[in-house]
């Protein structure tokens, strides 16, 4: 996109904006929209893509309903059908986006001196892991809010592998963002990083104050958080275009924001986090011998056991970082779970994770059908299989997926 275009499109969303809520221009915060060290990626025309993710930060930042931009408004900037799609039907930006724009090394981001406070590494079993680990002894949790959102966001993508859990969560129009937990394991960047929501609260709560780094959140979201870290549930960082975030101008906004969670967690504090799953031998009694396990979304995925792991797809394409590391938890939980409208932003979904409900848990190529438990926020989920008894997790990296009633099919 070329400056001037972007210029023109953020201008007109912001206007959008004015006219349909009536407010005064003073009071956005236009980082969703375009950082102030962004440089976006050159191009010969303003794509439906790249409108498409200026909006979408529009209606995330600005908790509009999407129809408010769509009706009669942003249509008349988006480019004609020929402009926007190639033979095969996909988005023209599909075939052009960053990865071919520069060598996939991540943006180096320096250490603030707050990065010194970690202690010393000792060898102990990490709680999100069950697995031995060297881990500064007054590391806390640090959740990074990592994007989803389309091809562009997935071409970015860096350092999730090493996350200890994934957390999945729908958003608005039914499309899925990670709330990724690292500990045991601190890739030098993660991200893509993207906005905190009101989900990510229940999340935290049994991680004993964890370290939430994020891109932003618009006023009703703040708000929220802000409760919730006074009430000491956990610790949010939000970005500030500083270390221990960098933007990196080979990736388009928003896509181009990346956090170093070392520095998160030493410069954020947060507690001494303690297991929330419990790993070990395989204790099901009724698990079934399983191949893979398919989700519906806005951009379907499934999980196919690989003889080590479930290697996660998307869209029908295998889904790795942009170093090529695949994805591939030893473990998907999948916890069927209720969604309620969110009281901030009418087009968006909270999900409710504590209670209980159904649950299914892949490992080791197999299925318990189960449940799931957690009866209050600071107390760890409980899983337990058909006849009551309580389910394991092996080892290592475990992804959890928020999935509605319904969503979830398995082989």
């Amino acid at each position: 996109m070329r400056t001037g275009a972007a210029a023109a499109v953020v201008a007109a969303l912001l206007v959008a904006w004015v006219i349909v809520t009536g407010s005064s221009a003073d009071n956005i915060a236009t980082d969703a929209l375009v950082g102030p060290t962004t440089t976006l990626m050159p191009s010969t025309t303003v794509t439906s893509d790249e409108i498409e993710e200026l909006t979408a930060a529009a209606v995330e930042e600005f908790s509009l309903e999407r129809s408010e931009f769509d009706d009669g408004f942003i249509n008349r900037f988006r480019p004609s059908d020929a402009e926007s799609t190639n033979a095969d039907g996909n988005d023209a930006d599909a075939d052009t986006t960053v990865t071919t724009a520069a060598s996939p090394a991540p943006v180096r981001i320096p250490r603030p001196s707050c990065a010194a406070g970690l202690e010393a590494a000792s060898t102990r079993t990490a709680p999100f892991t069950g697995q031995s680990a060297s881990i500064p002894s007054n590391m806390p949790a640090v959740i990074v809010k990592v994007s989803n959102n389309n091809s562009k966001s997935r071409a970015a993508l860096i350092g999730i592998d090493q996350a200890d859990i994934v957390f999945e969560e729908r958003i608005e129009a039914s499309a899925t963002r990670f709330a990724a937990v690292f500990h045991s394991s601190l890739p030098a960047n993660v991200g893509p990083v993207r906005s905190g929501r009101t989900t990510d609260i229940q999340i935290t709560q049994n991680l004993n104050r964890p370290v939430v780094g994020y891109s932003g959140s618009n006023a009703g979201v703040a708000a929220q958080i802000k409760f919730a870290a006074d009430n000491g549930l956990l610790v949010p960082y939000v970005n500030t275009d500083s270390a221990p975030f960098a933007r990196d101008g080979r990736y388009s906004a928003p896509d181009n924001l990346f956090v170093d969670p070392t520095s998160l967690g030493a410069c954020g504090g947060g507690g001494n986090p303690t297991s929330i799953f419990t790993y070990g031998a395989a204790s099901s009694t009724t698990a079934q011998a399983a191949s893979s396990v398919s989700l519906q979304a806005r951009s379907p995925y499934r999980f196919d056991w690989n003889g080590s792991g479930w290697t996660r797809s998307q869209d029908g394409y295998a889904h790795t970082t942009r170093t090529g590391a695949p994805i591939s938890p030893t473990n998907v939980v999948v916890l069927f779970v209720p969604y309620v409208q969110s009281v901030i932003d009418a087009a968006s979904v909270d999900a409710q994770t504590i209670g209980s409900g159904s649950a299914w848990i892949f490992r080791d190529g197999t299925v318990t059908q189960g449940s799931w438990n957690r009866a209050k926020g600071h107390e760890p989920y409980t899983l337990t299989d058909g006849n009551g008894t309580a389910t394991t997790l092996a080892p290592g990296q475990t992804w959890v997926v928020l999935a509605p009633a319904g969503s979830a099919s398995w082989n």
